[in-house]
């Protein structure tokens, strides 16, 4: 029986994105996420926005770590903010990224240029760019980041 719903007429869904940073950068991608939700994009992680834990355990981070994946599995594409932190942080979401063949933005430190060389194998998927390090306010970082991300994700 059918439910009588024209499929090939449907809009597509909006695509969503994951946002990954160094944790040390979560208030910052929370401001991310509130800019690029208001300019249409959905987020599909939610890291940024709940409360920062305290008296971390092993089984704490086993759930943080199974919630991140599951948001990851949600969303169409992802941006990595890996140019400042520990930008190590970040390295099991873009493998896990990767490996579900999702079309990944990294913003990289310009100076490190291993990461460019690390990640080029996978260029038909990754698009990189070098963000710059020093900002006179967060306002001009966010709008910065907040067009590139939304021109990108446009050409997807």
């Amino acid at each position: 029986m059918s439910s009588g719903i024209d499929h090939a007429n449907q809009p597509a869904p909006p695509r969503a994105l994951y946002l990954a940073a160094p944790y040390s950068e979560k208030d910052r991608v929370s401001a991310l996420a509130a800019d690029l939700y208001t300019a249409g994009i959905p987020i599909a992680s939610t890291w940024h926005d709940l409360p920062t834990p305290t008296d971390i355990d092993e089984a704490d981070l086993r759930r943080i770590a199974d919630r991140n994946h599951r948001d990851l599995r949600r969303a169409d594409a992802a941006v990595f903010l890996i140019q400042r932190g520990f930008p190590r942080e970040t390295y099991v979401e873009l493998g896990a990224a990767l490996e579900q063949c999702k079309e990944c933005l990294v913003f990289y430190d310009a100076a490190e240029h291993w990461t460019q060389r690390a990640i080029s194998v996978y260029r038909n998927r990754v698009t990189m760019e070098a963000a710059p390090l020093e900002w006179h306010d967060t306002t001009t970082e966010l709008a910065w980041l907040t067009d590139r991300i939304e021109a990108w994700y446009g050409a997807l």
